[in-house]
């Protein structure tokens, strides 16, 4: 939590004084800490949920006065949520999402996750697809020098905290308060119910059951081969692993 990563931050520092000598008596040496701690009950998030926020925001956003940037927007917005609901997608590969990372016609999207790492999205859902390429076509209107797939009013890259924020207003005038990342598993569920999904890597032998937290449906191989190479359950090579226990289609 945020007040146990502050005290261990002060408490190190206080460290770092007393065994350079610059204070005489570190005041952390004998203090005691406890935290409260409050479980925190799941969400149900509703099913048609995704459904709701596009209807609002075609029967709402709609009716105002259009300009060319609230097109832009709406659509982009409705962009965001079809990519939610069909792909599990992060918010950090939303917000990095490159006009050269998706076609539609090869009905894929690319992915970089960190450093060197990527995937491939399958674009699954029609819609999803008819909404890419409308949303395409009025924000290359609006505006065209920038890399950046999503943008703000400002033509620059759509931050996190503006997907959020969009989220939490949405769902708030629907009834009830979601947040990105109670979007995004509800996605993943309805997602992993879809067994057929292209989307979905599945380890295909009784060897390994295996609980992650993040989205193992729509990550690579890789990020089920590096928690079991690293409680060393996995001595495999990676190459090995992946063909012999991951069907990805």
């Amino acid at each position: 939590s945020t007040i146990k990563r502050k005290y261990a931050s002060i408490h190190a520092f206080y460290i770092y004084l007393s065994s350079n000598n610059i204070i005489k008596k570190n005041p952390f040496r004998k203090l005691s800490v406890s935290y409260e701690t409050h479980e925190k009950t799941k969400k149900i998030v509703k099913a048609d949920i995704f459904d709701s926020i596009e209807n609002y925001i075609l029967d709402v956003e709609e009716k105002e006065i259009l300009t060319l940037y609230k097109e832009v927007k709406i659509k982009r917005n409705i962009v965001i949520i079809n990519m939610i609901r069909s792909t599990g997608i992060r918010i950090s590969e939303l917000c990095e999402l490159k006009k050269d990372d998706i076609s539609v016609e090869n009905n894929n999207i690319h992915l970089f996750i960190s450093g060197k790492r990527e995937r491939t999205l399958t674009i699954e859902d029609n819609r999803l697809a008819m909404h890419i390429q409308s949303y395409i076509e009025s924000r290359d209107k609006w505006l065209m020098n920038t890399d950046y797939f999503f943008i703000s009013r400002n033509g620059e890259r759509l931050s996190d905290q503006i997907i959020s924020r969009m989220i939490k207003k949405y769902t708030r005038e629907l009834g009830n308060v979601y947040t990105f990342n109670e979007l995004r598993q509800s996605a993943i569920e309805n997602i992993v119910k879809n067994t057929e999904s292209k989307n979905l890597l599945k380890l295909n032998t009784s060897d390994y059951k295996i609980a992650m937290t993040g989205t193992l449906l729509t990550n690579s191989p890789l990020d089920a081969y590096v928690p079991l190479k690293w409680i060393g359950v996995e001595r495999s090579t990676f190459t090995n692993f992946k063909y012999y226990y991951c069907y990805c289609k």
